[in-house]
């Protein structure tokens, strides 16, 4: 079972507090879903999740070394590499990508957000393209192409490879089924 932690600040005193799962509200859990947790269906069932590869880090923190060896005093372009770290990071806390046992589900965005949602059997393809980094770091770019004209890239995927994967044994279980 899960364990949340919480800290507690009374007066001089901090103490943490620890509850289970099943002692949030239901307000407490619907805050702490996830995007693709709150929308599928009751008889829905996640079978993997993707999630934004950390290589997205690597460029603006080399930014950020070059700018402190390069200019000692704090200046506009140390603001600028921290804005393009922060970017990064709200980058991969706002996009999702999953595979449930009937549709695949994918969303960006913090405040414009996109989604697309494809059930398995209206999904035409999935393709994944790897540059020769992607291959050694095992990261690349999701395709989805639905029927209907659906067309979604998503860039910088970990492990691109095993979703399709999975994609393709849950169609072909959709396909068994219908």
């Amino acid at each position: 079972m899960p364990v949340l932690g919480a800290l507690i600040i009374r007066g001089k005193s901090v103490s943490l507090y620890v509850a289970s799962q099943s002692r949030l509200s239901t307000k407490e859990k619907k805050y702490r879903m996830s995007y693709i947790e709150e929308n599928i269906a009751a008889n829905e069932q996640i079978i993997k999740k993707g999630s934004i590869h950390r290589i997205i880090y690597v460029l603006p923190l080399i930014y950020l070394a070059y700018t402190a060896v390069a200019i000692t005093s704090l200046s506009f372009w140390h603001f600028l590499g921290l804005l393009w770290l922060l970017n990064s990071f709200i980058v991969v806390k706002t996009t999702e990508f999953a595979v449930t046992n009937k549709k695949v589900i994918a969303k960006r965005g913090l405040i414009a957000r996109k989604t697309v949602e494809v059930n398995l059997p209206k999904v035409e393809s999935l393709s994944v393209d790897q540059s020769i980094l992607g291959r050694l770091f095992n990261y690349g770019t999701v395709t989805i192409r639905g029927t209907g004209g659906v067309n979604a890239d998503f860039r910088l995927i970990a492990d691109p490879l095993a979703l399709r994967k999975v994609v393709n044994e849950e169609y072909e279980k959709v396909e068994v089924r219908g």
